[in-house]
């Protein structure tokens, strides 16, 4: 992959990764922990990237706003 692409594509997923996170900074699971919510869409873009083999930036980038509507 080009190395222009390449950072485009890190670009994406770091933009998606600041707004969920903004979007969950005050959202707590309703776990016995009480565990930060941003811990679930994370946790969800790291089984689609390892178990699930998914390198599309534009997949991953979903898989972290997929809450946040």
């Amino acid at each position: 992959m080009h190395g222009l692409q390449k950072d485009k594509d890190v670009g994406l997923v770091l933009k998606a990764m600041a707004f969920v996170t903004w979007k969950h900074r005050d959202q707590r699971r309703k776990d016995g922990d009480g565990s930060p919510y941003i811990n679930h869409p994370i946790a969800l873009a790291e089984v689609l990237w390892h178990e699930g083999g998914v390198r599309d930036p534009v997949i991953i980038a979903a898989a972290l706003l997929h809450d946040t509507i």
